[in-house]
């Protein structure tokens, strides 16, 4: 009978092999731990990183806007620059041209004085023209200065001036041709009655319009006055003088009656002469026709006596018209 031999112990037993599952499931179970808590950190890492993607996007075009509008500033700016640089140039090339022109004068202060006595100078020419009276002439513009504001014709009305009205249309129209840019006028007859009775003591206007409404009334004007006209000069030189406007008579007629050193007087009160020797209405007479013969007796030797005489002294200017 054969005999059994014991057998010795494994290292490989029972009690090992739980020790060595016990381990690995201790590994596993700190390796699945480990992992949601790794999970959730990097979620919320992620989210705190993106929300600070986010803000330094909006920062970056906030300064791309900002960038932008400082290029447009900057543009503008550029654009001034230049400008202002163009300006400096044309100011030193003015101050060169400048510098040339004077170059030769050693003293300022003698341009000017010399300058002030030129002014002075053509003052005081200015002021003899204007109280100088024109020779006679037959051109009713002509030699009469055109440097009035405002203008009034006074206008023979009588039997004698109907027969030539439109005549006399005529040279209304080219005397107010020669004050293109006056701003009002006033028209009336010899005895002082306005031909707009409503416009007493206002002034018409001067537009294109009312100068072509003042032609077309004249030709249809029916009021009859007396030839002289007196009461005319009166009316105009007391009504219109309280102004300070710069103003001109024109009596268009061809007769005179009556006292003129009287009317010279009147009209002397009613239009005084001012500080600078000058007076505020201008008198101009204009002859109707120029042939009034060699008889100063006659109502037209009277009429151009007495429109030389208010001419010269209210500084104006006497013409005749040939018919």
């Amino acid at each position: 009978m054969k005999l059994k031999l014991k057998s010795s112990p494994s290292i490989f037993g029972l009690a090992f092999m739980d020790c060595i599952c016990c381990g690995f499931g201790a590994v596993i179970l700190l390796l699945v731990m480990n992992k949601g808590v790794n999970q959730g950190a990097i979620e919320e890492s992620a989210k705190v990183n993106e929300s600070i993607l986010r803000k330094v996007q909006d920062e970056i075009a906030v300064i791309r806007g900002e960038s932008v509008v400082r290029n447009i500033e900057l543009e503008g700016l550029k654009e001034q620059l230049s400008k202002e640089s163009e300006k400096v140039a044309r100011l030193r090339e003015q101050e060169f041209e400048t510098k040339g022109q004077f170059a030769a004068t050693k003293d300022l202060s003698e341009i000017i004085a010399e300058k002030k006595r030129a002014l002075f100078e053509a003052k005081q020419k200015r002021d003899e023209l204007r109280n100088t009276p024109p020779a006679w002439k037959t051109d009713v513009v002509g030699g009469i200065p055109a440097d009035s504001e405002y203008v009034i014709f006074i206008i023979d009305t009588s039997g004698s001036m109907d027969r030539i009205a439109r005549t006399v249309a005529v040279k209304l129209k080219e005397t107010l041709a020669v004050y293109p840019k006056i701003k009002g006028m006033q028209i009336m007859n010899a005895d002082g009655r306005y031909m707009d009775r409503s416009s007493s003591g206002r002034w018409l206007p001067a537009t294109g319009k009312g100068r072509l409404d003042i032609l077309r009334s004249y030709l249809a004007w029916n009021d009859n006055s007396s030839s002289t006209p007196v009461g005319g000069l009166l009316e105009a030189t007391r009504t219109y003088s309280k102004s300070d406007k710069e103003i001109s008579i024109y009596v268009f007629g061809d007769d005179f009656t009556g006292d003129l050193d009287h009317l010279i007087q009147l009209v002397d009160s009613y239009n005084p002469v001012q500080s600078d020797g000058r007076r505020m209405i201008r008198i101009h007479g204009v002859g109707f026709p120029a042939a009034f013969g060699s008889d100063s007796r006659s109502g037209g030797g009277k009429f151009a006596k007495a429109m030389r005489a208010l001419a010269e002294r209210n500084g104006g200017a006497f013409v005749t018209i040939n018919q």
